[in-house]
């Protein structure tokens, strides 16, 4: 089972995470608006068994209009995390 955590600067386009993937060998990342639609959704590969960061670059992220959004990130369906993201105007 794999392990995470996880931040979030909505201010630029970037993802922080740092993990232990387990067994798995992709991160599922998918962000949610207050309305429960998904508005950003990636796969990053990983390498099976190690304990790694990964910095996720992504455009979507910047252009987000201000508010809260839920950000869940799954490692193969067996760990999950759900955070919370505020995107400061």
């Amino acid at each position: 089972m794999g392990v995470f955590s996880m931040a979030a600067n909505t201010e630029t386009d970037v993802l922080d995470i740092a993990l232990f993937t387990g067994e798995t060998d992709r991160l599922d990342l998918e962000l949610y608006d207050t309305q429960g639609r998904s508005v950003w959704r990636t796969i990053a590969p990983v390498e099976r068994d190690i304990y790694t960061h990964l910095r996720i670059n992504a455009d979507a992220l910047r252009d987000l209009d201000s508010g809260c959004y839920l950000l869940r990130a799954s490692l193969g369906g067996r760990a999950e995390l759900v955070r919370q993201v505020i995107k400061a105007p």
